[in-house]
């Protein structure tokens, strides 16, 4: 398998190396609800996938990704000043 490299990437992992999403992920990778397997955990690791936990509990795929996609968007937020007033349809101008 050819290895390329994936700054960016982030994976779903109930004992992460952090809490949340960071800011500078790309593409986060949500597994089952068991976990990855090793060979996964290998393989994302390999291409340099950092483990990010959303939480001690299992969620559902359903609930993972909504709460990786808000948990990104505060990270994405807290690097750029903050979120305040960037909500119900506020634009940048």
């Amino acid at each position: 398998a050819k290895s390329t490299s994936a700054e960016g990437l982030c994976f779903g992992d109930r004992e992460g190396q952090e809490i949340g999403i960071p800011p500078e992920a790309q593409l986060v990778v949500i597994g089952p609800e068991a976990g990855f397997s090793a060979d996964e955990l290998r393989r994302l690791r390999s291409v340099g996938g950092r483990s990010c936990a959303l939480g001690v509990h299992n969620m559902r795929i359903e609930t993972a990704a909504v709460a990786a996609a808000a948990a990104r968007y505060v990270a994405v937020g807290a690097t750029k000043g903050g979120a305040e007033g960037k909500g119900r349809g506020d634009r940048d101008g």
